[in-house]
């Protein structure tokens, strides 16, 4: 789960200092109290701060710096809402602009960026990061028992005006070249 907003990043902070008096409380907790009351408090505070501080990294480094970190791990196909977020987030646009830029309902950005919604295509995948200057290509494995992860996505950034003057929606790059030149590839192991 990612923060998404400053309504989102207000709420996480109100929780996380909740969370910090609970755990003043219970500090003389040992043993199946700190087990039971103790230790899940711990590790929700770990997970906000992660939260937090991913968002607040996102939304204040300039863009390439931003996405260092969000293109140099590979994301599974199945998280593919929450990479597509945190794109949208380091690019410094809100939702209902990132819809206005692509022609969309806010609304229909808001459930394409939900992580429980599976019905992306690859043809608004494409649309939306191309919308962001990161382009994609799908290529399917030939194995038959695919590794696990099963499928995931690798993505880098490219700078269209030094590698061609004609528009190109989607292509195919293995290696990552330089800090400002980035691609984007989809290594699929089943049908897209």
């Amino acid at each position: 789960m990612i923060i998404k907003n400053i309504a989102q990043l207000k709420s996480s902070e109100a929780r996380r200092e909740t969370v910090c008096k609970e755990l003043e409380e219970y500090s003389g907790y040992t043993g199946i109290q700190y087990e039971f009351y103790v230790r899940p408090l711990i590790i929700e505070m770990q997970e906000l701060d992660r939260q937090i501080n991913e968002f607040k990294e996102l939304t204040h480094l300039p863009f390439e710096q931003a996405i260092i970190d969000v293109l140099s791990k590979p994301v599974l196909v199945d998280n593919i809402s929450e990479l597509l977020a945190k794109l949208r987030i380091a690019a410094k646009k809100t939702q209902a602009e990132m819809a206005e830029l692509l022609g969309w309902e806010q609304s229909n950005l808001s459930r394409f960026e939900n992580e429980t919604y599976s019905s992306q295509t690859i043809s608004k995948i494409v649309e939306f990061a191309s919308a962001l200057k990161i382009y994609l290509q799908v290529m399917p494995s030939l194995t038959e028992e695919p590794e696990q992860p099963q499928t995931q996505l690798k993505i880098e950034r490219i700078n269209l005006e030094e590698t061609t003057s004609t528009p190109i929606k989607s292509f195919l790059i293995i290696e990552k070249s330089d800090i400002d030149t980035y691609r984007v590839s989809v290594d699929s192991s089943t049908d897209v």
